[in-house]
């Protein structure tokens, strides 16, 4: 798995620009600054947030009172716009910052601030971070067919976590799980926030990819939201139905569902293969397919992707006849 991050091409490698990029770079920041999300709501332990402004003196003494990281860039193939590239998309990053993190790929706070671009901040993300990375982003390698069309990316673009207690000079974050109500709400709260929605509408308009893969129901039901918010109609491919939201009983609860219900579970999805097919009223055709896939933390049930593969074939194949 590991040759195929070897030979990847990345626009940060080239110096490619890219507008949605140097805006999370840029203003992820400015918003811990708005009610809701000041880095002083996560200071105690059991806090949940993003780990970005959870940064702790305690641990790095050099970090000014409420210092605040920008959030992760999108990891971008060198041509991420071609037709035939794959836009991969997660919930949320789980917490990778060194002295915070529980994983064993880390990056080090000081090589996060001594990044001046975006481009400087993800050649070290990905060197530190991604290659080599087998919980998570090697995982995705048998979804990935070409080493420069693809994007990677998720709807919230900060890691967020449930706040440790320090531990000599260190803490040991949890990645938050929407199974609980709290948990909910915050990655709500983030998913739903502008500049989020903003970000990861940008990144499907300004790619002619017509291939979404979502990684987790989480992922797969935010989508669909998005595109829908857009006006797009969304409908399943294998029943034609168009998709409704169902009646929610809190707000963040969709964060912990399937978009089509338990009967559009992800295991229901590979016999017969179906997937979201999401058309622009404007012109009556389909324009992206999103393909909800288990996430790489749960492969269990699908090892290596390998009946997920099937299911992608499926999906390009009825693209191929648009």
């Amino acid at each position: 798995m590991q040759n195929f991050w070897a030979k990847v091409k990345l626009a940060c490698m080239t110096g490619v620009a890219d507008r949605t990029n140097e805006d999370i770079w840029a203003s992820s920041a400015v918003i811990h600054q708005q009610l809701g999300f000041h880095p002083g709501l996560f200071v105690a332990p059991g806090s949940v947030g993003p780990q970005q402004a959870m940064l702790d003196p305690a641990i790095h003494p050099w970090l000014p009172p409420n210092c605040v990281a920008p959030w992760v860039p999108d990891l971008l193939g060198e041509e991420w716009t071609h037709p035939n590239a794959v836009l991969v998309v997660g919930s949320a990053l789980a917490g990778f910052i060194g002295g915070y993190s529980r994983r064993d790929q880390v990056m080090e706070l000081s090589d996060y601030f001594a990044a001046q671009t975006w481009q400087a901040f993800q050649r070290v993300f990905f060197r530190d971070v991604v290659s080599g990375d087998e919980d998570y982003y090697e995982r995705l390698c048998p979804l990935l067919n070409h080493p420069r069309r693809f994007a990677c990316f998720d709807l919230v673009r900060c890691s967020l976590v449930v706040r440790a207690a320090a531990t000599a000079h260190r803490r040991r974050d949890e990645n938050i799980n929407t199974r609980w109500p709290d948990h909910r709400a915050v990655f709500a709260r983030y998913a739903e926030h502008p500049k989020s929605k903003q970000w990861a509408t940008a990144r499907l308009l300004d790619s002619h990819a017509r291939l979404i893969i979502a990684l987790g129901f989480t992922a797969e039901y935010g989508l669909v939201r998005l595109v829908a918010d857009l006006g797009m109609r969304v409908r399943d491919s294998q029943t034609g139905l168009l998709w409704q939201e169902r009646r929610l009983r809190e707000p963040g609860n969709w964060t912990y569902g399937y978009p089509g219900g338990s009967g559009r579970s992800l295991a229901s999805r590979y016999t017969p293969p179906c997937w979201w097919q999401v058309e622009d009223p404007a012109t009556g055709s389909p324009r992206w397919a999103i393909v909800p896939l288990v996430h790489p933390s749960s492969w269990g049930s699908d090892p290596g992707y390998r009946k997920s593969r099937s299911l992608i074939a499926a999906a390009r194949r009825a693209i191929r006849r648009w």
